[in-house]
């Protein structure tokens, strides 16, 4: 596995810092189209399903741009950081699973929030999720939605939602 401090942009060394020390509830990254955002989220998602015996949510507004953005750029993470051989990747279901440990990265389009009511996976908690493309959606209500459907449920002690 490559080390992360060689893949990381230095702009995205104090996100990565506060994500691994817990600091923040949520992060909210912003920046324009080559930013290189969605690149760095996805490294730090794939290490953390990797650490953590947790399952992570992946949404989107529109459904059917999911295979062809966050699912390849997830992937693309996978393969940057050297670790293809320890990662299954479907998509029917969507859905990449790191498969030492069978949790999972899970793939939603929401372009009704109100119907994703809720999520819950039964072995491992949601812990993290990331909302690619907040700007799709029409309201902060929307999106503050979709986070209760995710975040629902107790997790273990050693855990917070990030």
């Amino acid at each position: 596995m490559k080390r992360i401090s060689k893949i990381l942009l230095p702009n995205f060394h104090n996100l990565y810092t506060a994500w691994r020390s817990s600091q923040y509830t949520r992060y909210v990254c912003q920046g324009g189209r080559a930013s290189a955002k969605s690149s760095h989220i996805a490294l730090i998602l794939v290490l953390s399903l990797m650490r953590e015996a947790v399952n992570i949510v992946v949404l989107r507004k529109v459904a059917d741009t999911l295979r062809t953005s966050v699912y390849e750029q997830i992937k693309w993470a996978v393969q940057e950081l050297g670790v293809e051989d320890y990662f299954i990747f479907k998509v029917s279901p969507m859905e990449i699973i790191y498969a030492p440990r069978m949790n999972k990265f899970l793939f939603f389009g929401v372009d009704d929030p109100n119907k994703r009511k809720s999520m819950k996976t039964a072995d491992f908690p949601i812990a993290y999720f990331w909302i690619e493309e907040a700007a799709e959606f029409l309201t902060e209500e929307e999106i503050e939605i979709v986070i209760k459907s995710v975040l629902r449920g107790k997790i273990s002690d050693n855990l917070k939602y990030k």
